[in-house]
């Protein structure tokens, strides 16, 4: 099995972002799949099998303003997972599975680039690093095509499915209250160029503010449903009157 997990980030709006700054994050996080996928295959075609894995997030599934070079990166892994899936569909042997986690405790949150002039911070509820090693273990012993880690990103998926418009409406919004402190930040290239060698670890220390990371989930929840929930009442009822 081969494991493509490249991936850096970039805070701030579009024409914020330096143009070298906003290719290297896609040139790392898609590309880095791509020349992974291209080492890989030969040696599964060699023996006969194979699994590649490719990480992509919950943002190949969702959009935002404030790293958008990162969310269209991961719209690219998901659908060079799916394009290469069906590439080798005749290739027994061969599986592609796309793992898309939510947020993640780890130090890429710390390490991204930032102009956004924003402290940033992962968007809660936040999940271990453990629960996306088990997800990938699940994978080499029984190939998915994609798997979601975390219950956020299953109802995400499933409202922005079935209520896209208030969806993409209140998204940005939530999200960007939710993805930045009331910090400010000065702006930095973090280690979209070069490894930094802060936080070099696993963890990136956010699950310690668990209680404060359990509230804004909540409250998000309260901002967010509501009116997703009239939405869809409407359009029940208009589909029930048609």
């Amino acid at each position: 099995m081969w494991v493509n997990n490249a991936g850096v980030m970039a805070y701030g709006y579009f024409e914020q972002i330096p143009d070298e700054t906003y290719r290297q994050v896609i040139e790392t996080n898609l590309f880095g799949a791509i020349n992974g996928a291209r080492v890989a295959l030969p040696y599964f075609r060699e023996q006969g099998s194979g699994i590649l894995i490719n990480i992509s997030s919950l943002w190949g599934r969702m959009f935002s303003p404030y790293v958008s070079a990162y969310t269209t990166s991961e719209f690219g892994v998901r659908t060079f997972s799916e394009s290469l899936r069906e590439a080798l569909a005749d290739e027994e042997g061969i599986d592609v599975c796309t793992i898309l986690p939510q947020s993640v405790d780890t130090p890429i949150f710390r390490h991204a680039a930032n102009y956004s002039g924003r402290g940033a911070k992962p968007v809660p509820p936040i999940a271990d690093p453990g629960r996306v090693v088990k997800a990938i273990l699940r994978c080499i012993e029984h190939p998915r095509r994609e798997v979601s880690v975390g219950y956020v990103g299953h109802l995400e998926a499933i409202i922005q499915e079935t209520m896209p418009g208030p969806f993409n409406w209140l998204a940005p919004y939530v999200m960007g209250w939710a993805a930045f402190s009331s910090e400010t930040a000065d702006s930095k290239p973090g280690n979209i160029f070069e490894p930094m060698p802060e936080w070099n670890q696993v963890s990136g220390g956010w699950r310690n503010e668990r209680k404060t990371v359990l509230r804004y989930a909540a409250l998000a929840s309260g901002v967010a449903l509501p009116p997703l929930l009239a939405y869809w009442i409407i359009r029940r009822r208009e589909q029930i009157q048609t």
